[in-house]
């Protein structure tokens, strides 16, 4: 992942998708290592979870890959 665009990036998709909540999740990522792997299955556990449905989880996974394509 190149460093400011892209980490700007995925925090504006965390911010589109998971509202005030990035604010606290995002940092946490980050120190245990901000990887595309790491990203998409913390989406699949908020899916899981019912944090996210089906649908914004498929959408925000799709966007995450492409910032780290």
């Amino acid at each position: 992942m190149a460093a400011t665009s892209s980490r700007e990036s995925v925090d504006n998709l965390f911010r589109t998708y998971l509202g005030p909540m990035a604010i606290v999740v995002l940092p946490d990522l980050e120190k245990k290592g901000l990887t595309k792997e790491r990203v998409l299955s913390y989406i699949d556990d908020l899916q899981k979870k019912g944090v996210l449905g089906a649908d914004s989880a498929v959408k925000f996974k799709r966007e995450i890959e492409a910032v780290f394509a």
